[in-house]
């Protein structure tokens, strides 16, 4: 199984350290080697937040080489543009639409959203089915041994241990939207 590498891009206040957060430990529940990085700067006041997270059988380091980047979580359109350059293939970037954040409950659910927007894709049916058909047939999402393979209860299990008490039923519902379709 070769690493995968993930960055989650956006601005001070989206909840980008939670979503890359949440990621990790899906991952590690699943026993796989996971690596995160993560670069504030100016949070506090808007600024720039990247979080880049690797995950595999083996990962040796937690940055992310040039022009390696499997998966792009871009909360903010400007942030997110610095790496598309780097993202190797087109259908690595997840974004929020206007449209789907007109879906959502609130907009301080927007982290959890992109994250179970990025999740969905590789969500199996309980009885261990095939996940959801990717937009590219070439995608690694379709491998069967993927290490993203979750089920809908696993992505619901971890918005309800991630978010605090008062939040989890908003972020259910917005988990909702993405993985029942619209």
């Amino acid at each position: 199984m070769r690493t995968v590498n993930v960055v989650f891009a956006g601005v001070g206040g989206q909840g980008v350290i939670l979503a890359s957060d949440m990621l990790c430990a899906l991952l590690l529940a699943k026993d796989l080697d996971v690596k995160k990085s993560e670069i504030r700067g100016m949070s506090q006041r808007g600024g720039s937040v990247v979080s880049e997270v690797r995950f595999g059988a083996r990962v040796c380091a937690p940055v992310i080489p040039d022009g390696e980047i499997d998966y792009l979580l871009s909360f903010d359109r400007n942030e997110g543009a610095r790496f598309r350059p780097q993202v190797r293939r087109a259908d690595g970037v997840f974004e929020l639409e206007p449209w789907e954040l007109g879906r959502l409950p609130s907009e301080k659910v927007a982290n959890v959203a992109l994250l179970v927007k990025f999740l969905a894709p590789f969500a199996r049916p309980p009885g261990g089915g095939p996940a959801s058909p990717p937009v590219d047939p070439a995608s690694p999402r379709i491998d069967p041994a993927s290490p993203l393979t979750v089920t809908r209860e696993e992505i619901l299990e971890l918005v309800r241990a991630a978010v605090p008490p008062k939040h989890v039923e908003m972020n259910l519902a917005t988990a909702s939207v993405f993985l029942d379709g619209p």
